[in-house]
Order: structure tokens, then sequence, then C-alpha cells
């Protein structure tokens, strides 16, 4: 999946659209998401069958972002926005409402930069610690 930056300033709106101010305010953000063609994805099924009228179903999906990957593949922006959508699709012979088909997620992940550090410490700080 192509990777896109986006550089949001503290006056960008953050959807989606590149702002290219210069100010000391704005980040550098990497947006994951299906419908754009920047994540891959994966289709997750779950086929219910004979559940009673006025009855639910609840499908609950967990999964993990490992700070150490998220360092590795993105140590160079400031935040990853992860994208996650559901659709619920119901068989046509059964009358329901459709307007809450279906829900959409955003997780903000901030890479842990403190487990990188940018330079090597100063080399009177071996003296000191040899000391």
């Amino acid at each position: 999946a192509a990777q896109r930056v986006w550089r949001v300033g503290a006056s960008g709106s953050g959807d989606g659209e590149e702002n290219t101010a210069d100010d000391d305010d704005s980040q550098l953000v990497v947006k994951l998401d299906c419908d754009r063609g920047t994540a891959k994805c994966l289709t997750i099924t779950c086929q219910v069958y004979n559940l009673p009228a006025r009855d639910s179903v609840t499908v609950e999906i967990k999964a993990r972002l490992w700070n150490s990957t998220l360092v590795e593949d993105y140590s160079d922006v400031d935040r990853v926005e992860i994208y996650s959508k559901s659709t619920v699709i119901i068989d046509s012979v059964y009358t329901q409402d459709p307007s809450n088909d279906h829900e959409s997620i955003l997780t903000v992940a901030l890479p842990d930069r403190q487990l990188e550090p940018k330079q090597p410490p100063a080399w009177w700080i071996y003296i000191l610690s040899a000391a």
C-alpha cells in the first residue's frame, strides 16, 4: 500500500488535505486508511444465524500495535492515524433500519521517540560515568 504523509498545521483541518504551512506548530501525519489505499487491509466476515427478533450480537475485534513497530516504521512522523470501519449487511428479506449499519473509528498513535535518541550522548558524559 502506498504511504502518504501530510503536514498538518495548527489551523489545518486534518481532513486529509495537505497543509503546506511552514509554522512551528505543523506536524507530519501518516494516515492509514483502506479507502485511501494507504493501508494493508483485510475483510473479516462474521455470519450470525438464527438470531431471534429484538436480540443483539456484539462483534469485538482486538488488535495490538507495538510501539517498537511504530518507532521502526514511522520514526520520522509525529503521529499515525489509523482509520477502521465496519459494515453490517442484513439479508434483504428482513425489514430493518439501515441508519446504524456502518461504524468507523479513528485511532491516533504517537511514536515514542524516547526509544531512539536523536544523537549519541556528548563525549564528556562517558568520562563522568567512568569516574
